[in-house]
């Protein structure tokens, strides 16, 4: 996944605006990623506003600023592909190309497909914690990439010595995955199945569709709108919801109809790719753009910094309108994975690319941004260490509570987590935090401290590659 992997190194601050290297893409990315991890940890915070969670009631319409964050990223996903793949078809055979894409997506897939299943510690006989901190740690080491030595400044014995210790990391992040999925037990007793596929997984498959239409249509940008179109289209033609009430019909007739929406007969393959393909879809057409100049009335291509700005601009608002047109047939719901809310986010993500092209390309503040571009670069790693630093943090707390018959708010007093909660209990005193602003300052310096570390190992050239 070209938009959470290793990329190349972040150009130097006296770079022109004119190379090819788009520092913006990188810190929106960090900034989104930085974004996913507070409105992840402050999501369990009491009294918090509701326009700081996902919109509530679900089957009703409407968006808050938390909904856009996942759109957001997948709009990052497919802005990405263009110059990663660019290079690939000019240089590599297609088949190559397409194992590259297939492998990263597998990747994915196999990613969603273990953070989505939870043990139950009667069954396994496991603490849910302890399996969770194993799957997360193998995850990470499975794809965790150091930096390729110097030969020139190494002698053999080293380089030699960090292949065989890379390959003893891998095999043994292999093993504890393998261990997590032999003892795993749900409460029924069940082994690990999918549920669903998880935010992982769901990245997987539009990462998949995405890059597979964009060697397809490559520079293409109006066949790039026109299966952004179809791909609204087969999924309002398979997830009809009824105008005004913005909800499915319960026996919906529709579902007898036959058809031939290919998709959906494939078992493995969620029903939303549709719309999440075309948010990540509106992304390449975007990157496509930057990549190769904007087009002209004469076909011609225009590649300067203005008309950059000048087509993510209008394309913010046409998507925008597009979204406004949609809203009342069909409603703004995430759950649901409504065209309008797809629109919508996808057209505050290329307006937010825009402010950040302005500052930080062309007006060349990228000093300000670089921690978040370092970040950006290791976008996945982020994500993963969010939960394995929280099931820590359960860990120990189980594990150090004084009073084992405390309540579950009172037992967390010895980690971050406790600023979670109105009240703890520490050595028999009880303390009382003023919520929900001790929980969303919490929230904010744990997405921030994890972003630094992130970035700095970026800075060591150690990313999360898939």
């Amino acid at each position: 996944m070209t938009s959470t992997t290793h990329t190349a190194s972040i150009p130097s601050l006296n770079q022109t605006a004119s190379s090819p290297r788009i520092i913006s893409i990188d810190i929106l990315r960090g900034f989104i990623m930085l974004t996913m991890l507070f409105v992840n940890d402050v999501a369990e915070t009491p009294k918090l506003w509701w326009w700081s969670k996902h919109f509530y009631p679900y089957n009703e319409s409407g968006m808050t600023y938390v909904d856009v964050v996942f759109p957001a990223f997948l709009f990052i996903v497919g802005l990405s592909v263009p110059f990663a793949l660019s290079k690939q078809l000019q240089t590599k055979p297609l088949h190559k190309v397409l194992l590259h894409v297939l492998t990263r997506s597998a990747s994915l897939l196999l990613l969603g497909f273990f953070t989505v299943n939870g043990p139950d510690f009667e069954k396994m006989g496991w603490h849910n914690a302890v399996w969770h901190i194993l799957v997360y740690s193998s995850c990470i080491a499975l794809f965790l990439q150091f930096p390729k030595p110097n030969p020139e400044q190494r002698s053999n014995r080293k380089i030699v010595l960090l292949k065989y210790t890379s390959i003893t990391i891998k095999a043994l992040a292999t093993i504890g995955l393998f261990i997590a999925w032999y003892y795993f037990q749900d409460k029924n007793g069940n082994p690990m199945q999918r549920h669903w596929w998880g935010i992982l997984g769901l990245i997987g498959w539009t990462y998949l569709c995405t890059s597979l239409i964009y060697i397809v249509f490559r520079k293409n940008i109006f066949a790039l709108a026109i299966v952004m179109a179809i791909l609204i289209a087969m999924y309002l033609g398979h997830q009809p919801i009824q105008p005004a009430t913005w909800q499915l019909p319960a026996n919906n007739a529709f579902n007898s109809i036959p058809h031939h929406n290919f998709i959906f007969k494939l078992k493995y393959i969620p029903m939303s790719t549709t719309i999440l393909t075309a948010i990540s879809l509106a992304g390449a057409l975007l990157g496509s753009t930057i990549k190769n100049g904007s087009p002209n009335t004469n076909g011609s291509l225009t590649n300067t910094n203005a008309a950059k700005l000048k087509f993510a601009l209008l394309f913010a608002a046409a998507l925008a309108l597009a979204g406004y047109c949609m809203q009342y047939p069909h409603g703004i719901l995430k759950n649901s994975s409504s065209p309008a809310w797809a629109l919508y986010s996808a057209a505050i993500t290329a307006a937010l690319w825009a402010i950040f092209f302005l500052l930080f390309d062309m007006l060349n503040f990228r000093k300000i941004g670089s921690a978040l571009a370092y970040a950006g670069q290791n976008a996945l790693l982020a994500y993963l260490i969010a939960p394995l630093f929280l099931f820590s943090q359960i860990f120990i707390n189980t594990y150090t509570c004084i009073n084992p018959k405390l309540t579950l708010e009172q037992q967390f007093w010895i980690t971050p987590l406790a600023f979670t909660y109105d009240k703890i209990n520490m050595f028999g005193h009880t303390i009382t935090f003023l919520q929900p602003f001790t929980g969303i300052a919490k929230s904010i310096l744990l997405a921030i401290l994890i972003l630094v570390f992130t970035a700095f190992l970026a800075r060591k050239k150690i990313f999360l590659k898939l």
